[in-house]
């Protein structure tokens, strides 16, 4: 698969006002002249972009087909119809019904619910993996899932089933889909994300720089910020909680400061899954800094002052708003994997 011709196209689409896609229009009628590899990359562009976004879709997930004399070649997300679009506008120049046989029925796929969380799947006509895959993140993270997202998701249901080929399923295969709690939280007591252990940590591998999205817990000076011995650690019950606060000296691993910055660390833990639900961390004199990589890079945060991390019980993500010295609060959004999904900077409100 050519990566970096998908990369442009999808990356042009998310961009593009939806004024103007005549760029988008002959890149893709340019893509399409090697048929052997343009069903795979259709597919990659697709399961990328969340076509709703885009003005000329009428809030439809639509589904690129192709190009052709200029124009852009659409299908709806309920595969039951293609659109010829103007390749400038993208508005439907002409629409017709899609032939029997040929119908992706995505919106009206009958999942069956197993009692252990997974779900069982006939394969239909036009289906693919990628977007069953798609749709069933959807249903149980509440976001539109990421592209590697959707590739770990297709790999597990091809173990799951023992595919040789998840790019060539047969009509009629009834399939098991796995739950991404399956993939995500395989063992009770550990916390949710595996590329990240500070987004949803155990107690017991819980450390106050750990945040979701970073790449190291914090550097000052390019020197890795330790967490000290702690001090005034208490556990205590609260329903179905435990609240746990202490105090905790932050040293330098190459400085010896004769007085380190203290984190004030106060976590909620679910007494049943020992997940962390909410923690708040305040940061001693001029705080620390941070290094937290989000979807276009790695922002360096510094003077940390605060930082307080919540879950959403219904869908397991995560959010995360650091406070900085220049008056700053960062607000993260954090996928169940520790993947930052947003990021917004508000001014802290005056008291």
């Amino acid at each position: 698969m050519r990566n970096q011709e998908v990369d442009r196209v999808a990356t042009a689409l998310e961009r593009t006002d939806g004024r103007d896609i005549s760029a988008i229009t002959r890149q893709v009628e340019e893509m399409q002249r090697n048929p052997a590899s343009w069903a795979r990359e259709r597919q990659a562009i697709n399961d990328r972009v969340d076509m709703r976004r885009l003005g000329f879709a009428g809030n439809d997930d639509i589904q690129i087909m192709g190009a052709n004399n200029g124009q852009l070649i659409t299908r709806s997300s309920d595969g039951r119809s293609e659109q010829v679009r103007d390749g400038r506008t993208g508005a439907v120049v002409s629409e017709r019904r899609t032939p029997e046989g040929r119908v992706t029925p995505n919106g009206e796929r009958d999942f069956r619910d197993q009692g252990d969380g997974s779900t069982r799947y006939t394969i239909r006509p036009g289906d693919t993996l990628s977007h069953i895959a798609r749709q069933r993140l959807r249903a149980e993270t509440g976001s539109e899932p990421s592209l590697r997202d959707i590739h770990e998701q297709v790999q597990a249901i091809g173990q799951a089933n023992r595919l040789r080929d998840t790019n060539n399923v047969r009509v009629g295969t009834e399939i098991t889909i796995p739950s991404i709690r399956d993939r995500a939280r395989p063992e009770a007591s550990r916390g949710v994300g595996d590329t990240n252990p500070g987004l949803a940590p155990s107690a017991e591998n819980y450390h106050p720089m750990r945040l979701p999205g970073q790449v190291e817990p914090g550097r000052e000076n390019g020197a890795r910020w330790r967490e000290g011995e702690r001090t005034n650690d208490y556990t205590a019950p609260a329903g179905e909680r435990n609240v746990r606060t202490y105090d905790a000296p932050v040293r330098n691993g190459t400085y010896v400061f004769s007085s380190p910055p203290t984190a004030q660390v106060m976590q909620e833990t679910d007494r049943r899954t020992g997940e962390i639900v909410r923690s708040n961390v305040r940061y001693s004199g001029e705080g620390i800094d941070m290094s937290v990589r989000d979807q276009y890079g790695t922002r360096q945060l510094q003077g940390v002052r605060s930082a307080e991390t919540v879950m959403d019980p219904r869908t397991g993500n995560y959010t995360t708003t650091i406070a900085t010295g220049d008056g700053n609060n960062h607000v993260i959004a954090t996928d169940r994997t520790g993947r930052v999904t947003g990021w917004v900077t508000r001014r802290q409100e005056q008291r």
